[in-house]
């Protein structure tokens, strides 16, 4: 069961960017999370969006994604990001470590996430990605 929920729909443009960090800040305020833990939610998170933004709509503004912040009943806290793409194939991710793909731009956002997070698990072929962390 949930116990508290805050969802928002941002535009895809970066600066919605500023709206999810914002939201992403206060939430973890009010659930009195560490600020060490809130800086591995908010990297985790915004990695999150920044996907959204950047490969699930390809930075068509039109269109929105979601953002979702729950704290269930055993204190963990659970952030949603959701897009319309068509998803990827989230199984099948370069790694950004191999010394192939040390130097590309991109490719970090999926492995911070997984780091970073207690459990990271991706929905609806990979354009719903749901962030747990356990507050500690």
């Amino acid at each position: 069961m949930i116990q508290t929920c805050r969802k928002i729909s941002l535009p895809s443009e970066l600066s919605s960017l500023n709206e999810a960090e914002k939201l992403v800040q206060e939430f973890c305020l009010d659930c009195n999370v560490t600020h060490a833990r809130q800086s591995d939610i908010q990297v985790a998170v915004l990695a999150a969006v920044g996907n959204a933004i950047q490969f699930g709509h390809q930075h068509h503004g039109p269109r929105l994604f979601y953002l979702e912040c729950n704290l269930t009943e055993t204190n963990t806290m659970e952030f949603i990001v959701t897009d319309s793409g068509k998803g990827f194939d989230f199984e099948n991710v370069p790694d950004p470590t191999d010394p192939w793909n040390v130097e590309q731009p991109t490719g970090r956002g999926i492995y911070l996430m997984r780091k970073l997070a207690d459990n990271c698990t991706f929905k609806k072929n990979g354009s719903q990605v749901v962030l747990e962390f356990g507050i500690r």
